[in-house]
Parts: structure tokens; sequence; C-alpha cells
């Protein structure tokens, strides 16, 4: 994780080559689990490694982003039926203490964005699908990385997702699992055309 969390907090550049040695001193364990991390993130899309030379921060495409949105979309709209079907009282009440944060007037879009996953959070632990959910933190985290979350959550914006996670919350608290599945995907899926539209 430390890698990955300084990569997400753009300690980092684009193009940064990863210090292995330094790493290992930092943490104070051997190289071999520095160079799993580093092959984990080549294979979540954080790292390129070139053979010889050495591992590096890397550039995210649009269509890549473009792409890991379209199937978060079917991930999350998958666990928000599951979740429809079985989410207790106490999930609903934290869902709306969440939504209720969410709608305080100039709330900033780093607080927004933090809310924006918990709500989501929430949702993926109420179905119950832990793998999925694995998955689909791997999908998010890439997200926030590759993301302009300052465009994405631009007021008119935040407006609008507020709704959607008002609609969403109402299909879960009335157990339509049909209905909460397709505002789900739509909801991802709109972004993920957003986020396409924004970087031309």
């Amino acid at each position: 994780m430390y890698i990955k969390n300084r990569i997400l907090d753009r300690e980092w550049d684009i193009g940064s080559a990863i210090n292995v040695n330094e790493i290992c001193q930092v943490l104070n364990m051997s190289r071999t689990p520095v160079l799993e991390a580093i092959s984990r993130l080549e294979r979540e899309g954080f790292l390129s490694i070139i053979p010889q030379v050495g591992a590096f921060v890397r550039r995210p495409t649009s269509s890549e982003l473009f792409e890991r949105l379209l199937m978060r979309g079917s991930l999350e709209a998958l666990m928000v039926e599951w979740a429809a079907r079985k989410i207790e009282k106490t999930q609903l009440d934290m869902i709306d203490a969440v939504l209720r944060r969410m709608e305080e007037p100039g709330i900033s879009i780093v607080d927004y964005a933090n809310l924006n996953r918990d709500f989501h959070r929430i949702i993926h632990e109420a179905s119950g699908l832990s793998y999925i959910q694995g998955l689909v933190e791997e999908h998010w985290d890439f997200f926030e990385y590759a993301a302009a979350l300052d465009k994405v959550f631009k007021e008119h914006r935040m407006a609008r997702s507020l709704l959607e996670h008002r609609m969403i919350f109402h299909s879960l608290k009335d157990g339509n699992s049909t209905l909460a599945k397709q505002l789900m995907e739509q909801h991802v899926v709109r972004v993920a055309y957003l986020v396409k539209e924004e970087s031309g």
C-alpha cells in the first residue's frame, strides 16, 4: 500500500521512476515483497515496467478510464441489486447520514468525493459480495488517480449526483432491486461519459 498511496497522493509525477532500494530501506523489508507490489500495481494500471530498466508511474489513457467506469457500472449495479434484497436499517441510516452531509452548503470537492465513496462503499458492504467489492475498490482507486475530480464534481454536477444518490437510496429503502440496479448503472455510466467528454 505504501507505493500505491504515494501514487494516489500524487507524491510522484507521471513518468517518475520507482526506486526499489529506497522503498526497501524506508519499509525495512527485502526486495521480494516490494517487487511483488510493483507487479501488482502494473496489473492495476498504475505503473509501467520496462524490463532491465525499471518501473515508472504510468499516465492513464482516457479510453482506459472510460472502459473501467463502464465495467464498474455493471459491477456496482449487481451489488446494489443484491444490497436491495438484504440491506439493514442501520446501513440505510448510515447512507442517509452520508447524504445529509453531502447536502451541506459549501461542501468542498475533496469532502464531497470522500463522502461519495462512503455512500457507495456502504452499499457494496450491504451486498455481501466481498470479491466483487475488492474489484470495484481497485477500479475506484484508479478513477480517483486518473480523473480530474474538480471537473467531475463541479457544483451543478454535485446537485445531479446528489439527486441520483437520493433516488438510489429510496429504491434501496423500498427494497426495489430492479430499480436500484437500473439507477446505479445509469449513475456510473453517466460519469463515464462525462469523463470521456472532459478528456476530449
